[in-house]
């Protein structure tokens, strides 16, 4: 079975020589070709940072997937989020053939956050995973927030209400939730995907390899 790295290679050579914008204007055509390289180089970068080869489920799942990383490029995705994808093919990779439908599942989902809502995601799943604090007793989910707001203001925020501000932001996207019961009251915590996507790729190492300190 054919690499996704080397379907990535193929697709684009096709592109360069009359892909699906060879009918463009030269302005457009120039930026497909420009942006479809960028994406290209982020993916086979981490790619290599994988465990094992990646292998598409298919031909198709293959020019599926590679396109879909390019439009997300297209569209003004963070190089970190677009870096934060390919980990997920990584992390999807281990478990098997990588079918494109799988990917989209957490492609839209991580094509929309920005640089800065990945740095707040992994600061909280770094100080959720803990839990505790200096002495060893538990941390409530405000406690977890004032301590995130702590180490990223003015690092990354300006301050502790832009902090909120984006800790309510990335809710739209399903990491984040509320908790359910009385006593899961305050600041929204990682939901269930967010620790599934975890468990795929490392929001901490992928920004390390975009040179973010964090």
């Amino acid at each position: 079975m054919k690499k996704l790295t080397q379907y990535v290679h193929a697709i684009a050579a096709d592109i360069a020589t009359g892909g699906p914008w060879a009918t463009s204007s030269s302005l457009v055509a120039d930026f497909h070709a420009r942006k479809g390289e960028e994406s290209r180089e982020i993916l086979l970068d981490e790619l290599a940072h994988g465990r094992a080869p990646v292998e598409p489920a298919s031909q198709d799942d293959a020019i599926s997937i590679t396109l879909r990383v390019q439009e997300a490029h297209e569209r003004g995705c963070a190089r970190a989020a677009l870096r934060l994808l390919a980990a997920v093919l990584n992390g999807l990779g281990e478990q098997g053939p990588v079918y494109a439908s799988d990917f989209a599942r957490y492609q839209k989902i991580l094509a929309d956050l920005s640089r800065e809502e990945i740095i707040l995601l992994a600061t909280i799943l770094r100080h959720y995973g803990t839990g505790r604090d200096d002495l060893g007793q538990p941390v409530s989910a405000d406690g977890i927030r004032e301590n995130v707001a702590a180490e990223l203001v003015p690092k990354v925020f300006r301050s502790e209400r832009h902090v909120n501000a984006f800790w309510a932001s990335v809710q739209r996207t399903g990491l984040l939730m509320q908790g359910t019961s009385i006593d899961d009251v305050g600041a929204p915590m990682p939901s269930p995907l967010l620790f599934e996507i975890a468990e795929l790729a490392s929001f901490e190492n992928v920004l390390r390899r975009e040179g973010e300190t964090i």
